[in-house]
């Protein structure tokens, strides 16, 4: 993280989404980065191979939100494990990332930021695969409730974030595990 990333003056609840956004950008780009939708989209197989490995990381990050902040943070992975069912795949066995626990409630909204907003992208990706792989329907991880769900997110963010600094430490650790997960 940037030295400058820290805030200079207080970050108000209404300011801190957009700040983190911001600060987190490169990260997000760096991630992106890593998805090759030629690839992703290229068969059936490829695209359900691209989410497993997705679940591979949603596994153990819902288990470290579930662990900081309480139950009802299983809501993602059940998503892809719909869309690979959708696709198939009924017996889902994955390897998966070691994501780290966050060290606070701040942290851990930060880790909910990156992965509740990882949705959006992926509902996007899965009417990419809809189109190019002629399928009738592929289903879209978190269908759609995944945008009421993250309205709901960023609200729980904005109430329960007591540290800015916090949450941008959880948001860029969650980034940066993510990305590791898919080169590895």
């Amino acid at each position: 993280m940037r030295q400058s990333a820290l805030p200079r003056e207080p970050v108000l609840p209404a300011q801190l989404l957009p700040w983190v956004r911001r600060e987190t950008a490169r990260l997000h780009d760096r991630v992106e980065s890593h998805v090759d939708l030629v690839a992703v989209l290229a068969t059936q197989d490829t695209y359900g191979q691209w989410l497993e490995r997705l679940l591979g990381f949603q596994f153990p990050a819902e288990d470290r939100l579930t662990d900081q902040l309480g139950p009802g943070h299983r809501v993602q992975s059940v998503a892809l494990v719909a869309a690979l069912a959708g696709l198939g795949r009924t017996s889902v066995d994955v390897p998966v990332a070691a994501v780290a626990g966050p060290g606070s409630v701040s942290q851990a909204l930060g880790l909910l930021y990156v992965t509740e907003g990882s949705a959006l992208g992926r509902d996007q990706i899965a009417r990419l695969a809809g189109q190019r792989l002629g399928l009738a329907m592929v289903p879209a991880p978190g269908g759609a409730t995944t945008g009421a769900r993250w309205a709901k997110v960023r609200r729980i963010i904005t109430e329960r974030c007591t540290d800015p600094a916090e949450f941008l430490t959880g948001a860029s650790n969650a980034f940066v595990a993510m990305e590791e997960w898919l080169c590895t």
